[in-house]
């Protein structure tokens, strides 16, 4: 599994490259550790795509998959 730090990168890039990894089946599940609100960003913009990502949500962690079809 990838490991991703949130509070490096703006949470729109971030989330473009994790998408990627994980739709073109490069990455089972990627990971992204960060703070609470970069965390928030990140998982708002993987909710709006609902049927592509499946997301889980922790307190420190997000972790991504690709969505169930």
């Amino acid at each position: 599994m990838m490991v991703i730090i949130a509070n490096m990168r703006f949470p729109a890039v971030t989330a473009q490259d994790v998408g990627r990894e994980v739709y073109h089946g490069r990455q089972e599940a990627v990971c992204i550790v960060g703070d609470e609100r970069s965390l928030s960003q990140i998982a708002w913009i993987f909710q709006r795509v609902p049927d592509m990502f499946e997301v889980q949500r922790y307190s420190t962690e997000l972790i991504v998959r690709r969505g169930r079809r």
